[in-house]
This record gives structure tokens, C-alpha cells and sequence, in this order.
């Protein structure tokens, strides 16, 4: 009985033993496994910088573990190299450099590339235009530089402004900036021009010299220069003032002025004028030739204004015309009495004769007539004819006179009575006692002007 236990037991032992040799012996091929399949790491590589303007390129390159490299230039001829490693007289345009790792059993790391481009053009300027009309008077000038390429570097010492008959203080680069906000190929210039003076044949040019320091990305400094770009016209000088200014009487009367043509000239000496700009009554000003009217204007005093206008956009100073326009004459009335006794054959008697002028303005009187219009017979006077034949009159004999607004008299406006109409009754040799008590109707004939 304890020799079968005894037996039993070793038996269990040696299971056991060889369940563990089998687990070692797993391990070791997976080990083993794991060993076989590792490879050395991708290299890191560094190169040239990229665009490179230089036909001969360097590369330094380093991996862990791997003792030996192998490159290809551009997809050629696997070969092997070291670190570092120089190719020449390479081509203008892309390149790319690949380089992997061996190990010392010989396997291979994944490609390491490293692309780069040759460029050797030198950039050039395509165009340099104006950025606004010409001519001009602005105290701000733009151009716009274009390059063949995106170019850096740009600054306000890379050009030069070339002036001609251009005075007072000097126009100098303000700002250079690229267009869209960026290095680019296109790039604004603006030039200041404030407290510059010039006239008809002054002129603003922007130039890039040959001693820009510009350069493209690749390194390659400008090319094709010094490069003369356009020129402004630059012109502050304001044109001639109009002359011969002439417009409606002063004062107008409303009823017969009711459109109002002004004309104008141009200065002599022409000032490069180009048009005109007029202003009515202090409004703004607009465009206009000579002659203009204006209608339905007010009965008031009115102001025109007109400038000269060259094609840079200079004024001169104004022509200013100034005329008042009348509201329509109304009727002025006049009045008169008789002398209080008329005797046939007496001396003539002295009218002072009343006006009414109902105008806000004066009146020039310049003739006055008075005539016997009719002649009514006083209530219960004897029969017998009493007319305007039994009368006669002379009129005013004076110069012209001035009427003011309102009411007035012969003798207030102090008009010698020697002056003044007369009315006598005439000796007609038959009986006139009819004509005792008439009232006489005068009627008047006058000329007055505004």
C-alpha cells in the first residue's frame, strides 16, 4: 500500500515539471519572435532650407541604433551614404532626398524624405501704376508695385520718389504694405504730399532703385532695376478767378424777371480751368456753365457765386454777383385840389398835389400831366353851361423827383410851388356864374419808374 502511494506521487511531480518546461519554452519563442521582427527607426533628417537659391545642398541625418544609412536622390539609385551628406550642381526646380537606416543584421528603417526646391530667379517688377486719377492735388498718393513673384522685405528705403517742379516741403514714402495683407506680389505704396506745392507741369513719380534690398523666398535679391514706375501729374494751383460777371439789373422788377440768366468768363491768363462750379443764395455748389438761370426766384436780394474748376480739382476763389428783385409795381394814385377861388381872367392858382405810393420801395417820377377831367355844378346853381372848356391847366414843370413809400405832397417833398401844375378859369366872354361852387375832376398822365 505505501509503495502505490509512493509511486502515485513521483508520477504527479513529473507532470507537473514538464507543464512547466512547456510554458518556458513558449516564452523563449516569443521572445525569439519578437527579436526577429524589430527594425531600426526612421532617421531624422535636416537639410537645406526650402526654397533654397543654392545648387549644392547639405544633409545631416541620424537614427538609434543603425550603423549604416542608405539615400536616393529624387526617386534614383538606392546608394549607400553617411552623415554628412552633399550633392552639387543640382538642377533649378522640387528635389526631395530620401534616407533610411540599416542595422547590423541588415534590416532597413521605413524612408525618412526631406523635399526642398532649387530656385536661382531672381525676382523682377512687373509694374508699378497709379492708384488714382491724374491730375491731382491729393495730399495722399498711391501706387500700386507689382512683383513677377512673392517677394519680402519690402520697405518704404526700397524706392525712391523722382519729383519735377514740385515746391515747398518734399513728398516722402509714408507706408508700404502688401495687398490683401500678406507677402504677395502686389504691394501698395502711398506717398505724402502734404505742404507740397506745384503747378500745371508738376509731376510725382515712384521708382525702385538698384539699391533695393527685396528678395524673393528662396533668397534672390531683385533683379532688373533701377525700374522707373508712372508719374502724377501734380497741380495745387488754384485756376484764375471768372471774370466778366454779369447778371440782371439791380434792382429787378418780379413781374418781368421772373427766370434770371448770369453769364461768366474765364480768367484771361486760362489757369487750366476745366469747368465751372456756381452756388445760388448761399446753397451748395454744383456744376454749371455760362450762361445759367435760375426761375421763380423771390422778390429779395440774391447772391450768386462761381469758381473755376481745373482737372485736378483745384477751386479758385469765388465771382460773386448780387442783385435785389423787386416785388411787382402796384399802382401809385395821385390827388389834387383846386385853388379855392377861380375867377375868368384871374392869374392861374398853384395844385399841391397828393401821392399815395403803396411799394416798399421808391418811385422816380419823371413827367406828371394834370387836365380838367369834367366839372360838376354845385346844387342849385343858375343855368347855364359850366365844363372843362372853361378851364385850363399846366403841368408839372419841374425835374424828376424821388417818391417815397407811403403818402406825400408836392410841398412836403419840397418841390418849389414854382413847379407845381396851375388850373386858371378862362375868360370866355359870356356869363359864367354857372361855374360858382363846381367841383372840378382832375385826371393825371405821369411816368414813374422804379
Amino acid at each position: 500500500m505505501k509503495i502505490s502511494k509512493n509511486k502515485s506521487a513521483g508520477s504527479g511531480k513529473r507532470l507537473r515539471l514538464i507543464a512547466l518546461f512547456a510554458v518556458l519554452a513558449l516564452g523563449a519563442v516569443a521572445a525569439v519572435s519578437a527579436f526577429a521582427t524589430s527594425r531600426p527607426a526612421r532617421p531624422s533628417v535636416s537639410g537645406p532650407h526650402n526654397p533654397s537659391n543654392k545648387t549644392r545642398a547639405g544633409f545631416r541625418f541620424h537614427g538609434h541604433g543603425s550603423v549604416r544609412y542608405q539615400c536616393s536622390l529624387d526617386g534614383g539609385k538606392i546608394k549607400p551614404c553617411s552623415s554628412p551628406k552633399t550633392y552639387s550642381k543640382l538642377s533649378p526646380g522640387r528635389h526631395s532626398l530620401r534616407v533610411r537606416a540599416l542595422d547590423k543584421s541588415g534590416k532597413k528603417s521605413r524612408w525618412a524624405s526631406y523635399p526642398w526646391a532649387v530656385d536661382t530667379t531672381r525676382p523682377v517688377v512687373s509694374s508699378v501704376t497709379r492708384g488714382q486719377a491724374s491730375p491731382t492735388n491729393q495730399s495722399s498718393l498711391l501706387w500700386t508695385v507689382t512683383f513677377s513673384e512673392n517677394v519680402t522685405g519690402v520697405s518704404a528705403s526700397d524706392f525712391n520718389l523722382a519729383t519735377a517742379h514740385v515746391g515747398g516741403t518734399a513728398p516722402t514714402i509714408s507706408s508700404v504694405t502688401p495687398v490683401g495683407g500678406s507677402n504677395g506680389t502686389a504691394w501698395t505704396v502711398a506717398a505724402s504730399t502734404a505742404g507740397s506745392s506745384g503747378a500745371n507741369d508738376g509731376s510725382v513719380e515712384l521708382d525702385v532703385p538698384s539699391s533695393a534690398s527685396i528678395t524673393d523666398a528662396a533668397g534672390n535679391a531683385l533683379g532688373s532695376t533701377p525700374f522707373a514706375g508712372s508719374a502724377y501729374r501734380f497741380d495745387t494751383t488754384a485756376p484764375g478767378v471768372p471774370t466778366a460777371l454779369g447778371g440782371p439789373d439791380d434792382p429787378s422788377m418780379k413781374d418781368s424777371s421772373t427766370a434770371s440768366s448770369i453769364q461768366w468768363q474765364a480768367a484771361a491768363d486760362g489757369g487750366g480751368t476745366t469747368g465751372f462750379r456756381c452756388q445760388m443764395d448761399g446753397s451748395a455748389y454744383g456744376s454749371c456753365s455760362s450762361p445759367t438761370s435760375y426761375s421763380n426766384l423771390d422778390a429779395a436780394h440774391h447772391s450768386f457765386d462761381v469758381v473755376a474748376v481745373d482737372a485736378a480739382g483745384n477751386q479758385s476763389a469765388p465771382a460773386t454777383y448780387g442783385w435785389t428783385i423787386l416785388a411787382a409795381v402796384q399802382n401809385w394814385t395821385v390827388s389834387g385840389n383846386a385853388p379855392s377861388s377861380l375867377q375868368p381872367g384871374a392869374a392861374a392858382g398853384r395844385i399841391n398835389l397828393s401821392f399815395h405810393n403803396p411799394n416798399s420801395y421808391s418811385l422816380s417820377f419823371q413827367s406828371l400831366g394834370v387836365s380838367v377831367q369834367s366839372v360838376t355844378k354845385a346844387v342849385g346853381s343858375v343855368a347855364g353851361p359850366c365844363a372843362a372848356a372853361n378851364f385850363a391847366t399846366t403841368d408839372f414843370s419841374g425835374a424828376a423827383f424821388t417818391l417815397p413809400p407811403g403818402d406825400s405832397s408836392l410841398s412836403s417833398l419840397g418841390i418849389p410851388t414854382s413847379q407845381w401844375p396851375t388850373i386858371r378859369m378862362l375868360e370866355t366872354g359870356q356869363n359864367q356864374d354857372a361855374c360858382k361852387g363846381a367841383s372840378i375832376n382832375f385826371s393825371y398822365q405821369g411816368v414813374a419808374t422804379k
